[in-house]
């Protein structure tokens, strides 16, 4: 390095109660080098060139907490200041970065001039982004310069090792790891094959985990990456609305959401000693960055589903405008409105109207079924199968609303399903063989025995005993429903189960019959 042996020459002794500063840097776009001593008085001296010239032109000045004032001395022609801010790391200046101030009289060049300034940067010798290995350590005390790492990678592997478990990270945080698990379970990335998602999803979770790690220790240093995204808490919302396991997720998501939010920002004031309005923005930042994995990537070309005008009032309780829209609105938007109104459940006189006038209930092949909006009012379920929704209506794995109602514990609505021709036997079935499926799926064959089994009580597995559930079925990976309900710890279903088996043998010539009721 010639600069570093031609400033050595020039100061050769560095007392050890000094910071210095040997580096390379710019002013404007034109290349420098420089050479500073700080005393521990705060003192500066040193001198800086520029890269082409290497004629060195004397400073001094003073550093006071983090900001630096440089003025040249003994070149007369020469009236020059940088007035800047440095960053401190391993017991030299990191960087010192400002504005440049001053003009040239004589043959040096330059740029004359100029009330503004003129930027100028000098990166010293400790950066810790140079090892291509970040530490907590390192972002604790140069955040400003850890957290400009920008390439972690574009697959399975990064170019750059970071430590993602620091303490002050806020995925550390002991009251952020609800939200956090429930914005990772949203996406759920890792569980589907790399068919269905490609090696960028584990430079995502890096990406991710270091805004993290930036919005514990740097805040003011995070900027949102929408890219035009804008609408991602909308789209949750709407995708809510498509079946009642979506709209338990986002309830309880949201609801934690506003349970953290006071908490996370009275971390910000304590830790970062900044007043509340400022903790209350990184807050907001720290939310959507969590919320956006979840769910901020799934609307590239999304659009809001077409409504009946004035559905938001409706959901409100508010009728009268919606009533009078419904004749003049589309299949799609009466279709769309009602899997609102069921999911807020609706009276009964609305939805009766709505339904009635719907033309064609028969909705499109494979997608979540309206009734199962409906399943914690057995009334409105009972309006849409006599509308002429089918029971059996299932979604692209094979689900249909009877699933629903059994999960959420709805003993009536199964009745009336069952009553309504539900298939007590339907299983979880793709609609073609296809072994490149991303549902996410592997038992396939699933009943609605094994998931009462698992999900429901000993009431729910008599009622669909009694309308001839079968008590041999074996899933896709040979689970029976006895299997279901000892893996998910539901001992009285277990207990109640083994009786019922102890009752009603294993025979293969009825298990043949319902297999053939399945098809």
């Amino acid at each position: 390095m010639k600069y570093l042996f031609f400033l050595t020459i020039l100061f050769p002794y560095i007392s050890q109660a000094s910071i210095s500063l040997v580096g390379k840097g710019h002013i404007a776009h034109t290349p420098i080098e420089m050479h500073l001593e700080v005393s521990d008085k705060g003192e500066a001296t040193g001198s800086y060139f520029y890269t082409k010239t290497k004629i060195p032109i004397e400073l001094k000045g003073k550093l006071i907490g983090r900001e630096i004032t440089l003025e040249t001395i003994n070149v007369p022609k020469i009236n020059e200041v940088f007035k800047g801010n440095v960053i401190i790391f391993e017991g030299e200046i990191s960087r010192i970065s400002g504005k440049w101030f001053g003009a040239y009289l004589g043959t040096y060049g330059g740029y004359g001039n100029n009330s503004e300034g003129y930027d100028f940067k000098v990166e010293g010798r400790t950066n810790p982004l140079l090892d291509r290995n970040l530490t907590c350590k390192e972002m604790e005390e140069a955040p400003e310069l850890a957290f400009e790492l920008g390439d972690l990678g574009s697959g399975y592997g990064s170019p750059n090792v970071v430590d993602y478990d620091c303490p002050k990270s806020l995925s550390q945080l002991d009251f952020l790891q609800k939200v956090i698990g429930q914005a990772s379970g949203i996406r759920s990335p890792s569980s589907l094959p790399r068919y269905c998602t490609g090696s960028i999803i584990y430079a995502q979770w890096r990406y991710y985990h270091f805004d993290l790690a930036r919005l514990g220790y740097y805040p003011e240093g995070f900027a949102s990456r929408k890219r035009g995204k804008t609408q991602g808490m909308e789209y949750f919302e709407e995708w809510s609305y498509h079946s009642l396991y979506n709209r338990s997720v986002y309830k309880e998501y949201m609801t934690e959401l506003e349970k953290v939010r006071p908490l996370l920002t009275d971390w910000y004031i304590e830790t970062h000693a900044i007043d509340r309005t400022l903790a209350q923005k990184y807050t907001e930042n720290a939310m959507e960055r969590i919320s956006n994995y979840g769910f901020g990537s799934y609307f590239y070309r999304w659009k809001p589903e077409a409504l009946v005008p004035f559905t938001d009032q409706a959901t409100n309780g508010n009728y009268t405008n919606f009533v009078l829209s419904i004749n003049n609105a589309s299949e799609n938007q009466k279709a769309n409105s009602l899997r609102r109104l069921l999911a807020h459940n609706t009276k009964r006189e609305i939805i009766e109207k709505l339904v009635l006038a719907i033309q064609t209930p028969t909705q499109r092949k494979r997608s979540e079924s309206i009734i199962s909006n409906a399943v914690y009012s057995p009334s409105n379920i009972q309006i849409l199968l006599d509308a002429g929704f089918s029971p059996d209506h299932q979604n692209e794995f094979g689900k249909t609303a009877l699933y629903y109602a059994i999960q959420f514990s709805q003993h009536v609505s199964v009745s009336v399903l069952l009553n309504s021709g539900a298939n007590v036997n339907h299983t979880y079935q793709l609609e073609k063989e296809n072994k490149w499926s991303c549902s996410n799926i592997e038992r396939w064959g699933r009943t609605p025995l094994m998931h009462a089994a698992q999900h429901s009580d000993v009431e729910m597995i008599k009622l669909l005993l009694e309308a001839g559930a079968d008590l041999h079925a074996k899933d896709a990976k040979g689970s029976s429903p006895i299997d279901y309900a000892k893996d998910n710890l539901k001992q009285e279903n277990v207990n109640f189960l083994s009786k019922e088996l102890e009752k009603k043998p294993f025979n293969k010539s009825l298990q043949r019959n319902s297999k053939a009721s399945v098809e």
